[in-house]
């Protein structure tokens, strides 16, 4: 791989980034890595793994028979290496059919679907147990991937891991509210990737637990709102915000809010502001709704909490 070669590769890479969603932009990587690697087949997407547990989330392939991404999953969970090679950062090997045991599962995944040499590889892309895998094969013995094939493989997946990142924060960050913070959350409760002051906040919370939110409902910790909606089979987006800082929250309801927490009633309200005791009570419903606080008492603590 020469470096204009390399060179377009990155460029077109961060273009389907910035242009395409995550899911899209996964379709579109096939495309591009093998302008630039040669190979018949492949498999790629997102793994998970915990402990012992790996698993898979919109994985997709190219030029392989059905059957295949359940047959290789078989083989991978029991495969210790391949947890161990998954919790670098990243890692990319080359690896024929006549280096495996010929009496093991992965002989026989590799010989059920012509698969002659792979060139297996995976990136971290943010804090959690999640990666970005890539496997490449050949279904001819010759000619073989190359320990400078290897390379370049390992090589393009930094580049595949930044495009990753910028795909994912520029997604994400349309999908929240302007003074929101965001976070990629997984059934654990781990970070998988966040916005710059979305971790203060958690703190902020007494670390909430984030895999216990409900889906779609407001949830207040210590004055910070949390909003949690499921973003794929794995991961939940989960959105933050100060208390008495959302958003939504209009002139006229931050008034409402003052004079409410000061202690006055809601016809005290009214009277002070001029208007009917009947726009003030849905004003402050609006609030409890909006802020995910449920009563006087709960608005103080976000008051308190929030500065």
């Amino acid at each position: 791989m020469n470096r204009h070669d390399l060179s377009d590769f990155v460029i077109q890479l961060t273009d389907s980034a910035t242009r395409l969603g995550p899911l899209d932009f996964n379709r579109d990587l096939i495309r591009l890595v093998r302008s630039i690697a040669r190979f018949d087949s492949a498999w790629w997407g997102w793994s998970v793994i915990r402990e012992r547990h790996l698993s898979f989330v919109h994985s997709q392939t190219l030029n392989l028979a059905p059957g295949f991404v359940d047959s290789a999953k078989a083989q991978l969970e029991t495969d210790p290496f391949m947890h161990r090679a998954r919790r670098l950062r990243h890692f990319a090997q080359a690896l024929s059919a006549k280096d495996v045991e010929s009496n093991s599962p992965a002989a026989a995944v590799m010989r059920d679907y012509g698969i002659a040499q792979a060139l297996a590889g995976h990136c971290r892309v943010g804090d959690g147990p999640f990666n970005f895998f890539m496997s490449l094969y050949r279904s001819s013995p010759t000619p073989r991937f190359t320990a400078e094939e290897t390379g370049d493989v390992r090589i393009l997946l930094r580049h595949v891991q930044q495009a990753l990142a910028l795909s994912l924060r520029l997604t994400l960050g349309s999908q929240v509210d302007r003074g929101e913070e965001w976070a990629l959350a997984d059934a654990g409760g781990e970070l998988f990737l966040h916005s710059s002051g979305f971790p203060s906040l958690h703190r902020r919370s007494g670390r909430a637990e984030l895999q216990r939110l409900p889906l779609d409902l407001p949830v207040t910790r210590a004055g910070v709102v949390f909003r949690s909606r499921r973003y794929s089979d794995d991961v939940a987006l989960v959105r933050a915000v100060s208390g008495l800082d959302r958003p939504e929250l209009t002139a006229r309801e931050r008034e409402v809010c003052r004079l409410y927490l000061d202690g006055l009633s809601r016809r005290e309200v009214a009277e002070a502001l001029g208007r009917s005791e009947n726009t003030v009570r849905n004003q402050i419903a609006a609030i409890y709704r909006k802020t995910g606080c449920r009563d006087r008492m709960g608005l103080l603590h976000a008051v308190r909490d929030t500065g």
